[in-house]
């Protein structure tokens, strides 16, 4: 090799170290920001709640965590409820999908404590969400902030109540109401028809 081509190729090794060295910080930030705190709390603070919309009891058994005067739900399990389209990975610290429409899209990063919202992001308090082993659980208060949802919790009855604000309604009623129309609809179709007419079929005889 010629020494021109040699010293060209010793800058050029030089050049890509260079980069390489440079690039290291971006790289490690990345993965420090991806590392994911798994929360174990104690049997102490689990509390099993029942989840109600108005008279529908969404779920009777929702585990959830009191944290002083605020109270954790597990996000998957309330959106499975609420029939919003959300996949949580509790490993990644990480859940995507959308609510009432796919406009509203959602995602949310845990590790880097952001959330964004129909294409808006923002952050939040690292202290009001957790990842457990088995969901990502989010403070109540924070969540009627991301979905147009209250909740509403009565320790006395241990009783989560949600509604949609403004009067919304949610998936879960939308649906409900279509069962009702559908079967009211197949009761009055019933009495109209009125009772079937008894047909006396006679013997046939048989013939030897």
């Amino acid at each position: 090799m010629p020494p021109s081509c040699f010293m060209q190729f010793r800058w050029f090794l030089f050049f890509v170290l260079v980069l390489t060295v440079l690039a290291l910080p971006a790289v490690y930030a990345e993965d420090a920001a991806r590392l994911v705190n798994i929360v174990e709390r104690s049997d102490d603070d689990l509390v099993l709640v029942q989840l109600r919309l108005g008279r529908i009891v969404l779920n009777e058994s929702l585990p959830g965590y009191l944290t002083k005067n605020h109270l954790m739900l597990p996000l998957g399990q309330i959106a499975e409820a609420l029939q919003f389209p959300i996949k949580v990975n509790p490993p990644e610290g990480q859940a995507d999908g959308w609510f009432l429409d796919p406009a509203n899209n959602f995602t949310l990063d845990a590790a880097r404590h952001e959330v964004v919202i129909s294409g808006s992001r923002s952050t939040f308090a690292p202290d009001l969400v957790e990842v457990h082993q088995d969901d990502i659980y989010v403070d109540t208060t924070l969540l009627s902030q991301w979905w147009p949802v209250e909740f509403n919790f009565s320790f006395s009855t241990q009783t989560v109540t949600v509604s949609g604000k403004n009067g919304m309604l949610l998936p879960v009623q939308r649906e409900a109401s279509r069962d009702q129309a559908r079967a009211l609809l197949g009761s009055k179709q019933q009495e109209a028809a009125g009772p079937f007419p008894r047909l006396d079929t006679p013997l046939k005889r048989q013939v030897p």
